[in-house]
C-alpha cells in the first residue's frame, strides 16, 4: 500500500489500514482507506437511526432541536477542527519524528470518523427533555432569529475556537502520556478548563433542572424500566426454555406456557438474534467442550441480546414498545387521524 506513515514511528504504528475484516478493494492509500471508513459510517443504517434518538430534547417535533444524528455531525466537525489545531501545535521536526508528516489528512479523517461513531451503540438516552429556550410564544420567529440565534451562533463559534486551540496545545504538550494511554482529558486543566466548567454549570442549573425536564425523566425511567421488566423473563429462564421460545414454541419441556416469551423474542430484530447465535457458535468452538462455562456465557450473551435490542431502539419506538408490552395501547404503531 502506498502513502503509509513510517512504521517505526509512534503514529506509524497507530495509523493503519489493517481491519478485522479485510477490504475487498486493494491498492488504496491510507488517505483513501480513511475516506472509505468515513463513508461506511455515513451510509450505515445505525447511523441514520440516530436522527430519532434524543440528544437533549426528547420526542421533539421541532426540526431545529438536536438529535443524536445532528449532534454526531457537530461533534465530527469539532473533532476535525481540534485535530487540525493539534497538528498545527507541532513543528515540522516533531511531525516527522512522530510519523504524522504527510499523513495529516488521514489522521484528521480518522478523528472525524471516530467522532461520527461515538454515539453508536450507546444505551437508550434517558429521554431527557428540556424547555426549548428558543421557543418563546411572545416573540415572532423573525425576532427570535435576529435577537437570539445570531448572537448564540457567534458565541458558539467563539467558544469552539477557543477550546479547540486549548485542546490542540494540550495534545502537543501531553504527547508522551497520550501515547502511553495515561493522559488526562485535554481540557481538564489549563486555560480552557474554567470556561468548560462554567458552561456545564449553566446547563445543569438553567436547563436540566426545569420541571419539563424532570417530568420527561420520570416518563423516560418508566419506559426503560418497563421494557427491561418485560424482557426480564427471557434473561432469567433456563436455557432449554429459552431455546423453545426462540424456536417459536408455546410450551416448554414441562408443558408450561411460554407464549409471551416467544412473542417477545419475535419482536427482536433478526440481526440481533444472528449476533447471539454467532456468539454461541464461537463459544462452542473455542471453549472446547467446557459446558459449564458455555452455560454461563450463553446467559451473558442472552442478557446482551436484550440490552442491545432495547439500546438500539429509537425514542419513538421505545415508547411505542413500552405501550405495547404494558398493554397501555393495543396498536401503538397505527397513526390515528
Amino acid at each position: 500500500m502506498t502513502g503509509d506513515p513510517a512504521t517505526g514511528t509512534p503514529y506509524g504504528r497507530l495509523l493503519s489500514h489493517v481491519r478485522h475484516r479485510p477490504s475487498r478493494v486493494t491498492g488504496r492509500t491510507l488517505e483513501e482507506e480513511a475516506d472509505a471508513d468515513r463513508g461506511r459510517v455515513l451510509f450505515c443504517a445505525p447511523f441514520r437511526r440516530l436522527q430519532n434518538k434524543a440528544q437533549v430534547f426528547s420526542l421533539e417535533t421541532n426540526a431545529s432541536v438536536r438529535s443524536r444524528l445532528t449532534h454526531s455531525l457537530e461533534v465530527s466537525s469539532i473533532g476535525r477542527f481540534v485535530a487540525q489545531q493539534a497538528i498545527k501545535a507541532f513543528d515540522a521536526e516533531d511531525l516527522a519524528a512522530l510519523g504524522i508528516a504527510g499523513m495529516e489528512r488521514p489522521l484528521i479523517t480518522f478523528v472525524e470518523t471516530a467522532c461520527l461513531l461515538h454515539d453508536l451503540g450507546n444505551d437508550v438516552k434517558d429521554m431527557k427533555s428540556a424547555l426549548d429556550l428558543l421557543r418563546n410564544p411572545k416573540m415572532t420567529r423573525a425576532k427570535r432569529v435576529v435577537d437570539r440565534l445570531t448572537p448564540m451562533q457567534d458565541f458558539r463559534s467563539g467558544v469552539i475556537r477557543l477550546l479547540a486551540r486549548h485542546a490542540g496545545t494540550a495534545f502537543q504538550a501531553q504527547q508522551t502520556e497520550i501515547l502511553k494511554g495515561t493522559a488526562p482529558p485535554l481540557l481538564r486543566d489549563g486555560d480552557g478548563s474554567p470556561l468548560l466548567t462554567a458552561l456545564k454549570d449553566f446547563a445543569e442549573t438553567s436547563l436540566y433542572s426545569s420541571r419539563i425536564v424532570r417530568n420527561r425523566e420520570i416518563t423516560a425511567q418508566a419506559v426503560l424500566s418497563g421494557l427491561l421488566d418485560a424482557y426480564l423473563p427471557l434473561t432469567i429462564s433456563n436455557g432449554a426454555r429459552f431455546d423453545k421460545a426462540l424456536a417459536g414454541k408455546t410450551k416448554d419441556d414441562d408443558g408450561r406456557p411460554i407464549g409471551r416469551d416467544s412473542s417477545l423474542i419475535g419482536r427482536i430484530s433478526r440481526k440481533y438474534l444472528a449476533v447471539y447465535r454467532e456468539a454461541l457458535r464461537l463459544d462452542k468452538q473455542n471453549l472446547d467442550g467446557d459446558t459449564g462455562v458455555q452455560k454461563v456465557m450463553e446467559r451473558i450473551h442472552r442478557m446482551r441480546l436484550v440490552v442491545d435490542y432495547i439500546s438500539g431502539m429509537t425514542d419513538e419506538f421505545a415508547l411505542q414498545s413500552f405501550q405495547l408490552v404494558s398493554g397501555v395501547h393495543v396498536d401503538p404503531y397505527r397513526n390515528e387521524n
